[in-house]
């Protein structure tokens, strides 16, 4: 229907060759969104590759508008999970950053998503060479969002964790550790003392602590996030289980329970169970 529609519009006098071509643009860019969320991964990619050229035709090859195009593409061929391509991908995330930086000054909003999304496209790739680039477009990221949005901004800090994860999973707790301890003073801030981001933080500081081998501070870090799970999520909650659970199993270790100190609840928990029997006297 759509595409009938603009056959009609493209044979009235009133309507120019740039009108045409735009509303050719936004039909296929409709049906290419369309196409995506009924999976149709096949279709969708050939009526992106087709607005892409429609639009660099239409604007020129460093247009802004090809920027969200080459990012939809980009996420498009991320979604195919198992047999997606990954150097695709990159590709064509590169192509939206290259044309973010021609046309927009070091420090914006466009160039922080465009390298926030390269950096995010070359560390699902899982390589191990991928990390490095991961990381240099995750340190302009976090430069650009520090200048645009400031040190305390939800973005700001989003990136920051992007970061630190990278830094967990490269193997550099001693630097993950002091980011995010940095980071944990702001959070308190913009979220509050009790909030859910606070305490996936203090879960984070618990498993880089466990992965250095520091045991009791791992269960400090994750008594602090149990207690902020309990109050904002709930005692029946998947994470607070899940944390709980974890606790538990650490406590377990020899000698552990005589060495950290509980709290009277945890100390209750740890009392064996019994049952009153009551003896019926003849």
């Amino acid at each position: 229907m759509a595409d009938r529609a603009y056959q009609a519009c493209s044979k009235l006098s009133c309507i120019t060759d740039d009108q045409c071509d735009d509303m050719e643009i936004k039909i296929t860019e409709l049906r290419a969104r369309l196409s995506w969320k009924q999976k149709k991964h096949a279709v969708a990619g050939s009526l992106y590759d087709k607005v892409i050229d429609l639009t660099r035709r239409r604007f020129g090859e460093d247009a802004v508008e090809l920027i969200q195009l080459y990012q939809d593409a980009g996420r498009l061929e991320q979604s195919k999970g198992r047999v997606a391509n990954h150097d695709k991908a990159i590709e064509l995330f590169l192509q939206a950053h290259s044309i973010a930086a021609a046309n927009y000054k070091d420090a914006s909003e466009e160039l922080v998503d465009t390298a926030l999304a390269l950096a995010q496209a070359y560390a699902t790739t899982g390589r191990e060479e991928a990390e490095s680039s991961a990381e240099s477009y995750l340190n302009e990221c976090l430069s650009s969002c520090t200048t645009v949005y400031g040190p305390d901004n939800k973005k700001t800090l989003e990136v920051q964790d992007e970061l630190i994860r990278l830094l967990i999973r490269t193997e550099r707790e001693a630097d993950a550790l002091e980011m995010l301890r940095s980071s944990l003073t702001l959070k308190n801030e913009v979220y509050g003392d009790y909030s859910e981001v606070v305490a996936d933080t203090h879960k984070l500081m618990a498993s880089v602590h466990l992965a250095q081998g520091s045991i009791e501070k791992s269960l400090r870090c994750y008594k602090k996030c149990l207690n902020i799970e309990v109050l904002v999520l709930g005692k029946n909650h998947k994470k607070t289980k899940d944390t709980e659970r974890t606790i538990d199993i650490l406590m377990a270790s020899p000698g552990l329970s005589k060495k950290f100190v509980l709290n009277k609840e945890d100390e209750l928990k740890k009392r064996p169970r019994f049952n009153a029997v009551s003896k019926t006297v003849k």
